[in-house]
């Protein structure tokens, strides 16, 4: 062996020791950060003086740590007076916000990652001028307790939240899902399908969310997200303004929305826990869901509402979309993947005339 060789061998060897090492760094290093949101950084995005509330009938609980309303906190936003609520509910306190006119009809609203309740006000102010508007923070994201107890997988969300609902006194409503939360809706028809005391469903307007077909390129890296590695890119500070800024988003989002949704979606706990419910999933395991049984239990009528300027979700995956559901309808907006915040007035008015149609009966 020449001396040439001899030092290729040792660079080869100290390769194989410092590459693997990196990597478990990398690995150890992203939990620390992620268990720190939970565990060992109180000061980060922890808010100790909420505004006073006054409390509501509908809230049986206190808010959780680091909540940034109480109970009973009014705010105006879009013209419309929205009201915060703490709801215990199977052992988890949900914040629930809520708009308009408890005896009017109700629609629930259900947000994407990385949002929160509010990535919907202006569509809740627009319906809460003749509806009873419901909308949640899904776990773990806003100002939902973070727990490590409950089974993140979407099947056991969507029952969560049917059952939140029927303990709020919700006979019947709306639904309007996007992203993340369309997934826990579609699970929500099948567990109301199959539960005859459950609130019915009457109409569902699913927003940008893979149908009948695969999601198209490129698609987000769930492997990752579902990952401690995951934990470590959703714990940046400046995570929303990346994704609010990137290219999935074809209209600019103003800052104060930009804001506001990275202060919800900083709070303490959000990055450890939000991998979970990724972990449980894949494209492939929720396209075999949806055609074996989720898109069969769907017998309200089901808008699907896409920005056909979305990179990831293209309109020639939505041709034949309204043929997998009883009742479905196709409607495109001129706007990227966060069209509720890029074109809020369009979203508006497709939501509330779809809403306002009188509702078809299923076939027996």
């Amino acid at each position: 062996m020449n001396q040439h060789d001899d030092a290729a061998g040792r660079a080869r060897r100290r390769r194989w020791i410092i590459y693997p090492a990196l990597g478990l760094l990398a690995i150890v290093a992203a939990g620390l950060i992620a268990l720190g949101q939970t565990r060992y950084w109180p000061h980060i995005a922890c808010f100790d003086t909420p505004p006073p509330g006054a409390g509501t009938a509908l809230s049986n609980a206190t808010a959780p740590a680091c909540s940034h309303q109480q109970a009973g906190h009014v705010e105006t936003l879009a013209g419309a007076r929205m009201t915060h609520h703490y709801v215990r509910s199977r052992d988890l306190t949900w914040h629930v916000v809520t708009a308009g006119d408890r005896a009017r009809p109700a629609v629930v609203f259900l947000h994407g990652l990385p949002e929160s309740w509010f990535s919907f006000h202006h569509q809740v102010a627009d319906l809460s001028r003749d509806r009873f508007v419901v909308a949640l923070d899904v776990p773990p994201y806003g100002q939902t307790e973070k727990s490590a107890d409950i089974d993140y997988a979407y099947p056991a969300l969507a029952a969560r939240v049917v059952a939140l609902l029927g303990d709020i006194g919700l006979d019947e409503f709306d639904l309007v899902a996007h992203d993340r939360g369309a997934v826990i809706g579609d699970h929500m028809a099948h567990v109301i399908g199959t539960d005859a005391g459950a609130p019915r469903m009457r109409r569902y307007v699913r927003m940008q969310q893979s149908g009948n077909e695969p999601h198209g390129e490129p698609k987000p890296p769930h492997g990752l997200m579902g990952s401690v590695g995951g934990s470590f890119v959703f714990s940046g500070r400046g995570l929303v303004r990346t994704v609010y800024s990137g290219r999935l988003v074809a209209h600019p989002i103003p800052d104060d929305i930009v804001e506001r949704t990275q202060k919800e979606f900083s709070i303490r706990g959000t990055a450890w826990l939000a991998r979970h419910s990724f972990a449980t999933t894949s494209f492939e395991k929720e396209l075999e869901d949806r055609l074996s049984t989720l898109f069969a239990s769907m017998s309200m009528p089901v808008l699907f509402l896409q920005g056909r300027l979305d990179p990831g979700q293209h309109e020639e995956e939505y041709a034949a979309v309204t043929m997998a559901v009883a009742d479905g309808y196709l409607q495109f907006v001129e706007a990227g993947h966060f069209l509720h915040v890029e074109a809020p007035d369009a979203v508006s008015r497709i939501v509330r005339s779809f809403l306002d149609e009188t509702p078809t009966q299923p076939a027996d």
